[in-house]
């Protein structure tokens, strides 16, 4: 039996269910023994969680495997109508390869979610009907589809994918309309159109991130008043404008590059101290710059650029140099600047923008750069955007 007051169970609920649980141990009645012990693992699993989401990964990692070993006996002589102990079987083997997954540690990944998979399998078969077990099944598809992907293996990759879809796309014929399986099919289709992307397959990409943006906008009929709660709706414009942008259909890149923006901009304005929302706000104006350049919209592109180096700019300020992809993204843009101020001074024989802006921006950057290769002087990234922002022969036309 587990030792509750090993576990440490420092949240207060944990504690009280943990208390009422071994009181259940002590009436000595088998039935009772059975479901207290089922009681005390759960307690340590949710206690588990908390780490996990508190970044205490060992902490998460050492409780989870107790839970994973005293879960076993209970699983060998558990009847089939005792499904919670498989659901928690599930679950917890998912979680230890979910933290093995974010180590690296792809070999411990996929050991625990073969044991996921087994589970998933056997509660497939003794209760057909549950479409959660094989949302279960897909899950576990999902995770391998992600070391396969991680390594580099693409075929691999798609076939779990592609697995994965295909389930839910049954669960989905079934009419399990609900935006849990509305979100589940979209992120699938997500997943699978990207592998079609990386490999060049654009036509095959561009299908399945339709069907990943036609789910997630049924998605969003669910949430009318909360659609922006979650990424899904954005990702699902940004890959459609990805897409396109590859297959050099730069009008429809555009549009949805736009509608991107839009969605990031509103997050934003809903989130404005929150720098994640407020970095990709930046991205989503960066995008439209490089896409209207590509168009050939220069003072279009220069403006759009203008307003994603100064969102870029506040971020770094913000977090004190501490964010290196802020100042990256920083001096890339400043880049693009400047190559988007070039094409417009060949196009007019006179630059039609505030030329000076521009060079104050570029130092700007320069600066940060040097500030940061002096923190880091092995660093060569550092070192090429400070040479780079360094050559001002670009406005020496």
């Amino acid at each position: 039996m587990i030792k509750i007051l090993e576990i440490q169970l420092n949240n207060f609920y944990l504690k009280k269910g943990a208390e009422y649980y071994n009181h259940l141990l002590e009436t000595k009645d088998s039935f009772q023994e059975v479901e207290a012990f089922f009681g005390i693992l759960g307690c340590s699993f949710r206690l588990a969680k908390i780490y996990e989401l508190q970044g205490n990964y060992d902490e998460a990692l050492q409780i989870s495997f107790t839970v994973f070993r005293d879960l076993g006996p209970l699983i060998d002589v558990a009847e089939k109508k005792r499904v919670q102990f498989y659901e928690m079987y599930f679950d917890v083997s998912k979680a230890i390869a979910s933290i093995y997954f974010n180590r690296g540690n792809h070999k411990e990944t996929l050991n625990y979610i073969i044991e996921a998979e087994k589970v998933a399998n056997f509660l497939v078969e003794i209760r057909p009907s549950q479409t959660k077990y094989k949302d279960y099944l897909a899950g576990c598809y999902d995770v391998v589809g992600d070391i396969y992907g991680a390594e580099g293996n693409l075929e691999e990759s798609l076939s779990s994918r592609l697995r994965s879809f295909e389930i839910r796309e049954l669960i989905m014929d079934k009419n399990a309309f609900s935006a849990t399986a509305f979100f589940n099919i979209t992120v699938s289709a997500q997943r699978v159109g990207h592998i079609y992307q990386l490999q060049k397959q654009c036509t095959l990409a561009e299908k399945y991130y339709k069907i990943a943006l036609q789910n997630a906008l049924k998605w969003g009929e669910f949430k009318t008043n909360n659609v922006l709660e979650s990424d899904l709706l954005p990702i699902a414009y940004e890959n459609m404008g990805n897409i396109y942008k590859d297959m050099n259909r730069l009008n429809d890149a555009f549009d949805y590059y736009e509608k991107y923006h839009i969605l990031m901009k509103e997050i934003h304005l809903q989130n404005p101290n929150l720098l994640q929302s407020k970095n990709l706000y930046a991205l989503s104006l960066l995008k439209l710059a490089r896409v209207s350049h590509l168009q050939q919209k220069l003072l279009q592109a220069i403006e759009y650029y203008y307003q994603s180096c100064t969102v870029f700019k506040e971020l770094i300020i913000t977090s004190n140099l501490n964010d290196n992809n802020y100042l990256y993204n920083f001096a890339f843009t400043c880049i693009d600047l400047t190559n988007t101020e070039k094409g417009l001074y060949q196009v007019f024989d006179t630059s039609l923008t505030d030329k000076e802006n521009v060079k104050n921006i570029r130092r700007d950057a320069q600066n940060m750069s040097q500030l940061l290769m002096s923190r880091s002087p092995s660093t060569h990234n550092f070192q090429w955007l400070y040479q780079q922002l360094s050559d001002e022969s670009w406005y020496q036309f």
